[in-house]
């Protein structure tokens, strides 16, 4: 199953960022999507351990908007950089980025429990 349940975010958060780029200029809706991508990769590793630890109610939802928050320092949005955003444009995309992803993952997480 390893694997799984990070497709099962990544076909949700595509969906999630698609409905996103709509509503911004049209100007940086690619490098959105490129750099949302760049995101959720660097996250692979961590997605199925925290859908299992959901699973076995190690792990709560609020945990894992805290660890996404905590890492936003670390996230760069090199597309959007060089389209040459003011920093509080950039900050606004880059939560908006991480919104999704844990909307994305809870999601996902709720959507397991509710099926099974």
């Amino acid at each position: 199953m390893a694997g799984e349940n990070y497709h099962k975010v990544l076909l949700q958060y595509k969906r999630e960022i698609n409905n996103f780029v709509p509503s911004t200029p049209k100007t940086y809706r690619d490098a959105i999507r490129d750099d949302a991508m760049l995101i959720i990769s660097q996250f692979q590793p961590n997605i199925d351990n925290w859908i299992s630890e959901l699973n076995s109610r190690n792990l709560s939802c609020y945990e894992i908007i805290q660890m996404l928050e905590a890492s936003k320092d670390k996230i760069r949005l090199n597309n959007l950089e060089k389209k040459e955003l003011s920093q509080d444009l950039l900050e606004a995309y880059k939560n908006n980025i991480l919104r999704i992803m844990a909307k994305s993952v809870l999601d996902c997480y709720l959507s397991s429990v509710f099926n099974s």
